[in-house]
């Protein structure tokens, strides 16, 4: 029996936002690196669990090729989405998150970490978190750049 055109175009869909997941979830890692600071700044497991899931979602279709090397089979991810609504969805998050997440709320959350690190420094705190946070979350673009620029492409990208 072969698999409906909706499904395929559901997971078309998937493979096509994974980039923009991925953005998202290195987002998260930077804001929930402030949290990881304190007095003693040490990184515990919240941060490196969103930097996991943002290199699983960057080398999903290198990952599922290991899968198939494997003897599982996995459908392919070639293609476009071939439903409208679909596309329209796959438009709508896409522009959300290159213009409102990218353009407007990584900023605003990296200004905010800095003020916060002058506030935490005026009364006696450690400022370290904060500017720790802030720096990673205006090197966003370029993370994920260089985390691009490390997938091989190969079966064993996840582990580059």
């Amino acid at each position: 029996m072969p698999v409906p055109q909706f499904l395929l175009d559901l997971l078309q869909l998937l493979f096509d936002l994974a980039v923009p997941a991925a953005f998202c979830t290195l987002a998260a890692a930077g804001v929930s690196l402030r949290h990881e600071g304190g007095t003693n700044f040490h990184v515990s497991g919240r941060t490196g669990k969103w930097v996991l899931w943002t290199v699983i979602l960057l080398t999903i279709p290198q990952l599922l090729s290991w899968i198939a090397a494997q003897g599982i089979t996995v459908p392919s991810g070639s293609g476009s989405v071939g439903t409208s609504w679909l596309a329209s969805m796959e438009t709508v998050f896409k522009n959300f998150v290159n213009q409102i997440v990218v353009a407007k709320f990584v900023p605003v959350v990296a200004a905010y970490f800095v003020l916060k690190a002058a506030l935490d420094g005026a009364t006696g705190e450690s400022p370290l978190g904060s500017i720790v946070a802030a720096l990673f979350l205006m090197s966003l673009s370029a993370t994920m750049q260089l985390m691009q620029g490390w997938n091989s492409g190969g079966e064993y990208a996840t582990t580059d």
